[in-house]
């Protein structure tokens, strides 16, 4: 039947359109005409007034269908022509006459659920390009390095302990570059609410592993909090995670959580003073005044992590900065 052919190109139409209208490899730039065709779309949804999306049929008389419409007039004033001509050409092929009437609006719901399911997969092959980012670049900056001469006065089983974990780029840095490269990436976050969970989180692991020689502190974290937050924050959180700080990570567990410790070779005075640079940065004050919860579950090894000292010079050295970073927590909310 013709009918059935002509809806049937529309729908095809419509369906291509949405695919590249939620296809994130395509540039937003080029997008600007179906964006302005899907906000018609979307605006015809609403029932109930001409100006909302739709008009009684011809004879109005109770009971008869309705026709819909796009709202074009709500096309914002001084809207460039042609591309007002890309977006009718676009709602012409999909089925919408020139005035924006459509042509069979028994369809629109089955139009709806198109754009819906193709939004949905796109989110979700989205999610998996992301997924497949955050593994790239934590293999990239967790590339293994020979391991660096252990200061003199380390234990035997303790440097063979640390022999045996891969040395991470970080351990490059110096004390001073590492803590200028977190409070660089606390100054960034400081400003995003949308970091202060991974801020607070990141906080609680230092705080943790500073005070415990005893035992590994491991973190387990969802990669879905990074893949899910914004581009800009994915990137810094592994940076400083696996470049700055040296974490070793695991693979991913079935529930998608991957386990963050910090390496052996940082000292308890290095990691105090790591600890309380990060309680007193601007980002984790602002992170614990707006009361979000921490990010991840902070989870105890019976394995010890850091590589002792038999120097009392050193081990001096570490109580001191212990002590400055417990008084701060005391004194700094």
């Amino acid at each position: 039947m013709p009918g059935s052919s002509a809806q049937a190109a529309h729908t095809a139409a419509f369906e291509a359109h949405c695919r590249t209208f939620f296809d994130q490899t395509v540039p937003t730039g080029s997008k600007d005409a179906l964006r302005l065709f899907m906000t018609l779309f979307d605006g015809a949804a609403v029932a109930g007034s001409p100006a909302a999306g739709t008009v009684a049929a011809a004879g109005g008389a109770a009971g008869h269908a309705t026709v819909r419409r796009l709202p074009l007039e709500s096309i914002p004033p001084g809207t460039p022509e042609p591309l007002l001509a890309q977006a009718r050409d676009i709602w012409l092929a999909c089925g919408f006459a020139a005035d924006g009437r459509m042509l069979f609006p028994g369809d629109y719901a089955a139009l709806q659920q198109i754009k819906s399911r193709l939004r949905l997969e796109a989110h979700g092959a989205g999610q998996a390009r992301r997924m497949d980012a955050l593994a790239q670049r934590i293999a990239a900056l967790s590339a293994p390095r020979q391991s660096q001469p252990h200061a003199p006065g380390t234990t035997a089983a303790a440097a063979a302990a640390a022999a045996s974990v891969a040395v991470p780029i970080a351990d490059g840095m110096s004390s001073t570059e590492r803590r200028e490269a977190l409070a660089q990436f606390c100054s960034s976050t400081a400003d995003d609410p949308g970091s202060y969970p991974f801020v607070l989180g990141l906080a609680r692991m230092l705080h943790a592993q500073a005070h415990t020689a005893t035992a590994s502190v491991h973190w387990r974290l969802d990669d879905a909090v990074l893949v899910e937050s914004s581009e800009r924050l994915m990137e810094r959180a592994v940076h400083v995670l696996v470049a700055v700080l040296g974490c070793h990570v695991t693979p991913p567990a079935a529930d998608g959580c991957r386990v963050w410790s910090l390496p052996p070779w940082l000292s308890r005075a290095e990691l105090a003073r790591l600890d309380l640079a990060m309680h007193l940065s601007d980002a984790r004050k602002r992170a614990a005044r707006s009361r979000v919860r921490a990010t991840g579950t902070v989870e105890m090894t019976e394995i010890p992590q850091m590589i002792l000292s038999s120097s009392w010079g050193s081990r001096i050295q570490d109580w001191f900065w212990l002590a400055i970073s417990w008084l701060a927590h005391l004194l700094v909310a």
